[in-house]
């Protein structure tokens, strides 16, 4: 047993270097490009990394706890996810979206479109923060710390039932706005081969002039897909499910899907960024 949490604490400990190494790396590249684009990659990373170091804040904090033993908790324990999570996630859908905004040849007014879903995203996410059950980033009756197993789930369980109410205002202020726009944007953009699809969405607008620099940005505009889908898949889709579990079975539920997706999506697009960043310097270095 003592291997199998070693060998736990080894996985998590890379992954979790790897995640931030790789996020730093991106800001120091980004530093070097000169990508018109430069400005989503850097907000979206940004954003992630900043997510990724209070997650493992977190998780430093209670592995400390869980080894002095003095320092413990009597009662439970937990460290509320959903405000970061929530703001962090919100600054990915809303750069995201303003960048269709300005890539979609379809909006006629773009300046007043752009500004109604920054509106949308500022009001929205601050009701649904004001509004939360647990004011404090601090939680305690949540979670049994005493076994070492569950200090690697330290993230608050959400009582369903309960919070019904507040869930269900999530949903329909700030996620269902966004879900129509985009069902109206693709229906925008459907073709006769393709019909109304997801990936028709362009987020980044090509270049005038093409150079191996903006096909590698214009490239990214695959990625940002990839990372609203991911958004989409893991909050709009699967959560509502795991929560759903939790009201048939009248249990809480470890409410963890929005910072997974979140370390998921930033992972994802710092690994992409690299990774084409470095082809393309290889493949333009002189021989």
């Amino acid at each position: 047993m003592g291997m199998t949490f070693f060998a736990l604490e080894m996985l998590q400990s890379v992954v979790l270097f790897g995640t931030l190494a790789a996020g730093f790396l991106v800001l120091l590249f980004l530093m070097l490009d000169n990508c018109k684009h430069t400005v989503i990659t850097v907000v979206i990373v940004t954003t992630g990394l900043v997510h990724e170091l209070y997650c493992a804040s977190v998780l430093g904090y209670f592995k400390r706890l869980m080894q002095i033993e003095s320092l413990r908790p009597k009662d439970d324990g937990c460290r509320d996810f959903f405000v970061p999570t929530l703001i962090a996630n919100a600054i990915f859908v809303t750069i995201i979206t303003t960048h269709v905004v300005r890539a979609g040849s379809f909006i006629r007014n773009k300046s007043t479109v752009y500004n109604l879903i920054v509106v949308h995203a500022l009001l929205s996410i601050s009701l649904i923060i004001w509004q939360n059950p647990e004011k404090s980033l601090h939680q305690t009756a949540s979670m049994n710390l005493t076994s070492d197993v569950q200090v690697y789930f330290t993230v608050c369980r959400n009582n369903v039932v309960q919070n019904s109410s507040h869930i269900l205002m999530e949903y329909i202020l700030y996620y269902l706005p966004l879900v129509c726009f985009y069902v109206w944007t693709a229906s925008q953009l459907s073709t006769a081969d393709a019909g109304i699809s997801f990936w028709n969405i362009v987020i980044l607008k090509s270049c005038a002039q093409r150079n191996s620099t903006c096909s590698r940005c214009y490239k990214m505009n695959y990625a940002f897909q990839i990372v609203l889908f991911y958004i989409g898949v893991g909050v709009v889709i699967a959560r509502p499910f795991q929560l759903l579990y939790g009201v048939i079975h009248s249990e809480p539920v470890i409410d963890v899907i929005p910072s997974l997706s979140n370390t998921v999506v930033y992972s994802f697009l710092s690994l992409e960024y690299l990774t084409d960043f470095s082809h393309v310097k290889h493949v333009n270095m002189p021989h």
